[in-house]
């Protein structure tokens, strides 16, 4: 009984972060003033051996990830889309299928934990050929 309680307050309270999360990066769309965020969603980017959890945006110019602040190497990355080589669903661990891998045409291989990979891969390549 005391487990089940004590599961029931951790999703509770995981559900409470995750609302949070959004409200928060929802404000931080207004940093966009030239740009159209076309897709965006919460995300973890792999970086010097830690996933580190934040928020992705899709512009129709670049990939840019946000860090939240409680991680340990809090950071912001972005991507050119006209340096996007490959954007691929990739398995995380070899086995969940939430991963994005994004390859530059400089060489550079990110990774990232996203909700609908998928659905990613097809949002950048969409994006890019608007560009084109």
């Amino acid at each position: 009984m005391l487990a089940a309680g004590s599961g029931f307050l951790f999703g509770i309270a995981m559900a409470a972060f995750a609302s949070y999360q959004r409200r928060r990066f929802a404000a931080q769309r207004q940093a966009f003033t030239d740009e159209q965020v076309l897709y965006e969603g919460p995300a973890n980017h792999f970086f010097n051996g830690e996933s580190v959890g934040g928020w992705i945006y899709l512009t129709p110019r670049r990939l840019l990830f946000r860090s939240h602040a409680i991680n340990l190497q809090p950071h912001e990355l972005s991507i050119d889309l006209s340096d996007v080589s490959e954007a691929l669903p990739v398995l995380t661990a070899k086995i969940i299928p939430n991963g994005l891998r994004i390859v530059t045409r400089s060489g550079r291989d990110e990774r990232f934990v996203v909700e609908g990979h998928r659905r990613w891969c097809d949002e950048i390549t969409n994006a890019q050929r608007r560009v084109a």
